[in-house]
């Protein structure tokens, strides 16, 4: 996953991270401030986007990247327009 900041006229994008055992949680960055998790929810969603390749029912597999679509749709909304949130590149969701 990639979230894109537009802020003072620059875009800034930021590749998230898939979290893997030990979990470390990096310090947020600099915002935006009224969604101050969302590289934290952003690193959670990559995750589960890598791990839904991994499952073997076709139903289940395909329910997942439903659900991770509609969670990107809801991040997305409460980040707002100046910032852009898009899954990795050939995910399905």
């Amino acid at each position: 996953m990639e979230i894109c900041i537009n802020y003072g006229g620059h875009v800034h994008c930021f590749v998230i991270p898939v979290i893997e055992v030990p979990v470390r949680w990096p310090h947020p960055g600099p915002g935006p401030v009224n969604y101050p998790q969302m590289f934290q929810d952003g690193m959670i969603l990559a995750s589960i986007q890598n791990l839904a390749q991994h499952v073997a029912d076709a139903k289940v597999k395909q329910s997942l990247h439903e659900g991770l679509a509609a969670a990107t749709k809801a991040m997305q909304q409460h980040a707002g327009e100046q910032v852009t949130i898009r899954q990795s590149a050939g995910a399905k969701a």
